[in-house]
């Protein structure tokens, strides 16, 4: 053959009268070069000539080298193939760094065809192929394959578009299971080892209880094999088992999303029944245990398989059952290649291993100081009659909501080996934090409606506050739970399908698509809707102020600080969850720490402000236990109650003591010596509670008509 200075050819078989191009060389035989001028016009060829130009450089992934060509037409000409892949092997082994782009596509098509014809070879009992020669078949393949997944021959590949990689690398798979079926299919009672430093094949008899595969401890003496631990364990079968695992092929069977990445080795398994491929009893499940080659991921990890048909890899039947830093364990229905996928979507980095025991820390530390006050706060609310009020009622739901979160937080937030497990928690978060901020609603709801609005006693609107509370939460999770059910929030690959709920790190909604907004979402309309009311509650304040200068201060100062209260902790529980998305999408250590102090003493925050700080709280601890129990006082306030004369009913008269709380002192609106109404607002430790008449003549003690209370004595 004609030899040239350069590395390589592009070889092109006319099928018909073709063109060459100008600036080329072209062989119109292995003796005879024709030299195309550098100038000119296309020059015609005949159907029958292979032309062929130099490469002027050794990375053009369409150029191979003249020996692929030359076994190409060997196999034409009926050479066996066990002889033509014994001279591919010796030629990709010793000149494999010289190895171009084009000459690693061709080679792996080459190897396909040569496994048709030894296939067609075994099923023609005139050519039937001896044990021997499978043998021989099939390690020479895996040494073909193994010689081809080199590091060094990595150049190359990067020559080929990346997106003929994964049909490219798909073709050492497929020949490597295809020669080892062909060999199960000449020694059926017998186990064989083919062992290479990057692929490594076994092939079991029949009759097989349920056990793993490959059985690394007998594949023989490679080091790079002693300490893998992946494996496939299948249930029991009378079919011949054909397992292999594939390293350093996983880069090439790259997915169709930039943001995901495979992080084990391929394994892969077939049943063989003697006569051809055989498919696995759908009855039955095999469990796949995969190690990460890739330790520091950080995102989502599912179990895969490569879709032949498809192209691409899919979850379709299989199922993650546990995942940690550096071992998955799945189940699935079938038998084919699988691999761990990971979704590297919204990752910038990793905290250090310093900086997470210090977290941890903080947050079992903060939790239960969290959990403690959260008790106390319940036990005050719903225990003291005094206390008890509607208000204290939307305190109590509130703290009973934040108490259940901090709980699962703490126990549960990281509990990601069990996908299943990790989505129920997750969903249970979901609805708890999303109560919390509904509660925190109601409750700047109440305080409005308490300033400016008079109800009918008969109307208990604690009813609605319980079903705006608990109800509203629970329509927006099942929302979410069925939209994440049936749509693919993610890009998707064509079968695939991301859950969400739950990711590698924690028992939470993904923030690496928009699924986190159904959390996110509502939590920031709940907020604009509570500091809405809360603006409105002020305004009628100050509205009713600028009327009366002359007690502005006693009607005033207990609301405005209920006001201030209410926002103070919606901006806290607002700027807890802007720091967890900030922290979750970026692990930034400053949100890391920000977010894990805020969320984690939440509760010390409702203890600070609804308990210590409420007088109403602390006067009925001053009468039940004496001062000693008592903290952050101001000075007590007199309390004031007011006897009315009631309607002699049929059941009962009687004289009805309504306890009231502290008032302000009347304000003369309207009236005479002999009639007056006088207008209370009535005031206590919690703000507003109802405007009241206050009817009696002058000098007269007077009675009251038309109160609505909210605390009564025991």
């Amino acid at each position: 053959m004609h030899s040239h200075s350069t590395v390589g050819r592009v070889t092109e078989q006319s099928s018909s009268a073709s063109t060459i191009k100008p600036d080329m060389t072209t062989n119109i035989d292995d003796s005879t070069t024709v030299a195309v001028p550098s100038v000119g016009t296309e020059m015609p060829l005949p159907s029958t000539v292979t032309a062929s130009r130099n490469c002027t450089q050794n990375d053009r992934p369409q150029c191979i080298s003249p020996w692929i060509r030359n076994f190409e037409e060997q196999l034409k000409l009926g050479v066996p193939p066990a002889k033509i892949i014994s001279l591919v092997a010796e030629r990709l082994t010793n000149v494999s760094e010289n190895i171009l782009g084009g000459d690693v596509n061709r080679s792996i098509g080459l190897l396909g065809r040569l496994t048709d014809v030894q296939e067609r070879r075994f099923n023609n009992e005139a050519q039937k192929i001896t044990k021997e020669e499978a043998i021989g078949f099939a390690e020479t393949m895996i040494t073909c394959g193994n010689a081809l997944l080199k590091k060094h021959i990595d150049r190359a590949w990067r020559t080929i578009q990346e997106d003929r990689w994964s049909e490219v690398a798909s073709g050492i798979i497929d020949s490597s299971e295809r020669a080892g079926i062909l060999l199960a299919r000449t020694m059926p009672n017998k186990t064989h080892w083919i062992t290479e430093d990057h692929i490594v094949m076994e092939i079991r008899n029949g009759s097989t209880r349920l056990d793993t595969f490959p059985d690394l401890d007998k594949s023989g003496d490679s080091l790079l094999w002693a300490e893998v631990k992946d494996r496939i364990t299948l249930p029991r079968t009378e079919h011949h088992v054909v397992s292999a695992i594939f390293n350093n092929v996983g880069q090439y069977l790259k997915p169709k999303s930039a943001n995901r990445t495979i992080i084990s080795r391929i394994i892969s398994a077939t049943l063989v029944n003697g006569s051809s491929s055989a498919g696995l009893n759908m009855d039955g499940y095999v469990t796949i245990v995969l190690e990460h080659i890739d330790e520091t991921f950080n995102g989502l990890t599912f179990c895969v398989f490569w879709d032949v048909s498809h192209g691409n890899w899919s979850h379709s039947g299989c199922n993650t059952v546990t995942t940690n830093a550096t071992h998955t364990t799945c189940k699935c229905n079938h038998l084919t290649s699988f691999a761990i996928l990971v979704d590297t979507t919204g990752q910038h980095g990793t905290i250090g291993p310093e900086h997470e025991l210090a977290l941890r820390v903080i947050t079992n530390v903060g939790c239960i100081i969290s959990i403690v006050c959260l008790c106390v706060c319940i036990c005050a609310f719903l225990g003291f009659r005094r206390v008890r009020c509607i208000r204290t009622i939307i305190h109590a739901h509130l703290c009973i909501c934040l108490l259940a979160a901090e709980v699962v937080f703490l126990v549960a937030i990281d509990k990601t080996e069990n996908k299943l497990v990790c989505d129920v928690i997750a969903i249970i978060l979901h609805y708890l934090f999303l109560a919390v901020f509904t509660w925190m609603c109601v409750e700047g709801v109440e305080l409005y409606v308490l300033l400016v609005k008079v109800f009918n006693l008969k109307m208990n609107r604690l009813i609605y506050y319980h079903l705006v509370g608990y109800g509203a939460p629970a329509v927006v999770v099942a929302i979410s739970v069925t939209i994440d059910y049936f749509v693919k929030f993610k890009d998707t690959d064509e079968d695939g399908y991301f859950d969400g709920y739950g990711t590698n790190t924690y028992c939470w909604l993904s923030v690496d698509s928009y699924f986190i907004w159904s959390f996110v979402g509502p939590m920031l309309l709940v907020v604009l809707v509570n500091i809405g009311f809360l603006a409105m509650t002020l305004k009628v304040i100050c509205t009713q102020k600028a009327h009366d200068t002359s007690n502005q201060s006693e009607q005033g100062i207990d609301i405005k600080f209920w006001i201030r209260v209410s926002l103070a902790l919606v901006c806290i529980l607002g700027l807890t969850w802007v720091f967890g998305v900030l922290y979750i999408n970026r692990e930034t250590l400053v949100f890391a720490y920000v977010f894990t102090i805020i969320n984690s003493f939440q509760g010390l925050f409702i203890f600070i402000f609804h308990f210590l700080l409420n007088e109403t709280v602390q006067d009925e601890i001053e009468r039940r236990f004496g001062d000693k129990y008592t903290c952050c006082r101001s000075k007590k306030k007199r309390q004031k109650t007011v006897k009315r004369q009631t309607r002699r009913t049929a059941r009962s008269p009687q004289q009805q003591e309504i306890w009231l709380g502290d008032f302000t002192d009347t304000k003369d609106s309207q009236g005479s010596a002999t009639d007056t109404k006088d207008t209370l607002f009535n005031i206590d430790d919690e703000g507003f509670v109802e405007n009241t008449i206050y009817e009696g003549g002058a000098g007269a003690e007077g009675s009251v008509d038309n109160v609505i209370y909210e605390g009564q004595p025991d």
